[in-house]
C-alpha cells in the first residue's frame, strides 16, 4: 500500500490548465461577476467598487476553502502500520 494519493478538488492541472470541480465552481462565479461588472461599468461607475469587493471576497473565500481542503486531505493521509505478528 502506497498510502493515500489525494488530488485536491480545487487544483488546476498544470498540463491542460483545466480546473477540478471546486476550481471550476469558483472560476465560473468569478468570471460571471467579472463579466457583469464590465457590462455594468458603462451604465454606472458607482457599481465598480462594489463588484470589485465581491470578486475580492470570492477569491478570499476560495483561498480559505483551498486551505481547509488541503488541511483535511493532509489529515486523511494514511500511513502503513505493521500488524503485530
Amino acid at each position: 500500500m502506497n498510502g493515500l494519493a489525494a488530488v485536491l478538488p480545487y487544483e488546476q492541472d498544470s498540463k491542460t490548465g483545466h480546473y477540478n470541480e471546486l476550481g471550476i465552481y469558483y472560476k465560473d462565479i468569478i468570471d460571471k461577476v467579472s463579466s457583469n461588472t464590465s457590462n455594468s461599468n458603462s451604465s454606472s461607475s458607482s457599481s465598480d467598487p462594489f463588484s470589485k469587493k465581491i470578486i475580492d471576497k470570492l477569491k478570499e473565500n476560495k483561498k480559505k476553502v483551498e486551505a481547509a481542503v488541503k488541511k483535511h486531505v493532509d489529515e486523511l493521509k494514511v500511513s502503513v502500520i505493521p500488524s503485530p505478528q
